[in-house]
């Protein structure tokens, strides 16, 4: 199943990507959800977002604002990607 949820992911991604260039946001949704489907169910795709959170502290900043913003389930998925915090 996790197979299947990677493969939809990257679809999402791939139909998305042509579509940022219109005056429409489909691309910018459909590339949104299909990165959250592949950090849903991949571990290595999670920490690899952790690990690029934690060296560009804008990027961090931005998907922390991000993760406030989203719908709840969508929010938990990103903040699943933290960057460790030295608060």
């Amino acid at each position: 199943m996790t197979l299947v949820y990677l493969l939809l992911g990257l679809l999402l991604i791939l139909v998305g990507l042509p579509l940022l260039s219109t005056p429409l946001p489909f691309g910018l949704v459909l590339t949104g959800l299909g990165l959250t489907l592949i950090l849903a169910r991949s571990r290595r795709a999670r920490a690899w977002l952790r690990r690029r959170r934690s060296r560009h502290p804008r990027l961090d900043r931005w998907l922390h604002q991000a993760e406030r913003l989203l719908p709840s389930a969508l929010g938990r998925i990103l903040a699943r990607t933290a960057a460790k915090r030295d608060d």
